[in-house]
């Protein structure tokens, strides 16, 4: 009698998809770097600073969560940075207006509509207009840096004018846990991001729409003639990626007050670069969201312990562009290597 095939996945099958060797590696150039700051500059990963570059971390890993779906689909979002300053402003209007006054969790839900509305924008215009994405988004990105100047007229919201109410939300948003003598403890915005990576690696790698996604990083053409909605799915990844740089404005306004149209300027470097050193390949159709956490504490310590160490900015931004290019670098002599031992494996003779 026959045996009857399986089709339930093999035990842990879900894990080794999310969890891969790669995020590993990087793993361990964070620690690497750790150590070689502490070598070199102890304070600069002290307990403290370490907290505090957590503030940061936090910002440049939700944004980038959003912008490795992008990147793993085949695109490029140069706008997440300025779309999420122009969110934390519209979060610090809405919670200083008095005339009609919301709610704290309807300004929260009205500043992540403006964002989910930005990449709305962005996808509409690249998957159903066919502008490239690095042109859709560069000028998104200039748009909304105008638009947060327009709205505060370049003058910065004081958190002392926020309402009671917005205040003990924001108060609520930015309790420190796992606090102790010697460690200020960790704010909330950095377990969102724990969390929002964890659930997108499982949507990326487990659900129907999620394959799709990096089906179309690694051939769009293919995937069309398969059936895949390409244009709705290429839509919905920059909605997220809007979405997510919406919340990550309403967690700058909870980790640092009140916001000012300069915020978020030249953020898309340090965000991209979490994507890119976190393993995401910039020819899309690879990566994983877990390892732009790690990507995004790596390029968090790097600025500032260079910073410690009294490096001038632009020497920092060097440093970031130098990890970026070692990065891609990096990823395609893997890619190749692989296709070279794949190249030198036999397919195994047809059964007699």
């Amino acid at each position: 009698m026959a045996k009857a095939i399986s089709t339930q996945p093999p035990p842990f099958y879900v894990l080794r998809r999310v969890f891969q060797p790669r995020e590993l590696l990087i793993l361990g150039v964070f620690l690497l770097e750790l150590a070689i700051f502490w070598r070199l500059k102890p304070e600069s990963v002290s307990l403290t600073s370490l907290s505090q570059d957590a503030d940061y971390i936090s910002l440049y890993g939700i944004a980038g969560v959003g912008a490795a779906l992008v990147i793993i689909s085949g695109g490029i979002d140069l706008s997440s940075g300025r779309v999420l300053g122009l969110c934390a402003v519209v979060m610090g209007l809405l919670a200083t207006q008095s005339r009609w006054p919301l709610p704290a969790w309807v300004c929260a839900l009205l500043t992540v509509g403006v964002g989910l509305l930005a990449g709305l924008l962005n996808g509409v215009a690249i998957a159903y207009l066919g502008v490239p994405p690095f042109i859709v988004t560069l000028g998104s990105m200039s748009a909304a840096g105008g638009l947060a100047y327009l709205l505060t007229g370049g003058m910065p919201l004081s958190f002392q004018e926020f309402r009671p109410d917005v205040v003990r939300f924001v108060d609520a948003l930015s309790v420190r846990l796992f606090e102790f003598d010697a460690f200020p403890g960790l704010r909330t915005g950095i377990f969102v991001m724990l969390g929002l990576a964890l659930l997108a690696a499982f949507w990326l790698h487990v659900t129907p729409w999620g394959r799709y996604v990096l089906s179309i990083g690694g051939s769009e053409e293919a995937s069309r003639h398969a059936g895949v909605p390409v244009a709705q799915v290429k839509v919905l990844v920059y909605m997220v990626a809007g979405g997510l740089a919406g919340l990550a404005g309403i967690f700058y306004v909870t980790n640092f007050g009140g916001p000012n149209s300069g915020v978020g300027a030249g953020w898309e470097l340090n965000i991209i670069a979490a994507v890119v050193v976190g393993g995401v390949s910039l020819s899309g159709g690879r990566g994983s969201p877990l390892g732009v956490v790690i990507g995004a504490m790596l390029i968090e310590v790097l600025r500032s312990g260079l910073q410690h160490m009294e490096v001038e900015e632009g020497g920092a931004k060097i440093a970031i562009g130098l990890f970026i290019i070692l990065a891609v670098v990096i990823e395609r002599g893997f890619r190749a290597l692989g296709a070279r031992l794949a190249g030198r494996v036999r397919p195994p003779a047809p059964l007699q």
